[in-house]
């Protein structure tokens, strides 16, 4: 899967096929695969879970998904521009928040934008937008 600002293109060997969302297009900023499925963080704050070639979209955060991460426990994890840490599973067949994980704001008061994050040895690890790691 590649994303941008007007495509999410799912590809397969040697082709690719435009995905879709219900409404007014959303540039995806961030993507991941996950419990067999392909899920992209929107500028709009936006998570959508693919099927197929359609994106179904779920209410997540403020700002842009600016990254997305799952753990050694294969919990997903988005972060945003204003610098919320949040955790999803899927209940019914659909993306759901689980909780609120955290926010870097409580750290970082220059720029707590999550611009991206990692695991090591089960350790979260979080690049904010002021450059500082957590």
């Amino acid at each position: 899967m590649t994303v941008g600002m007007r495509h999410a293109k799912l590809w397969t060997q040697g082709k690719g096929v435009l995905g879709k969302i219900p409404g007014k297009w959303d540039p995806m900023v961030s993507a991941i695969y996950w419990n067999d499925k392909f899920i992209t963080g929107g500028s709009s704050g936006k998570l959508y879970a693919w099927a197929g070639n359609t994106g179904n979209a779920t209410a997540g955060h403020d700002g842009p998904v600016d990254c997305l991460a799952v753990d050694t426990k294969g919990v997903l994890y988005s972060g945003c521009s204003k610098g919320m840490i949040c955790t999803w599973k899927f209940t019914g067949g659909k993306l759901v928040q689980d909780k609120k994980f955290l926010d870097m704001r409580k750290f970082d008061e220059v720029d707590a934008g999550v611009l991206s994050m990692d695991f090591t040895k089960g350790t979260l690890l979080v690049c904010t937008r002021s450059s500082s790691i957590y």
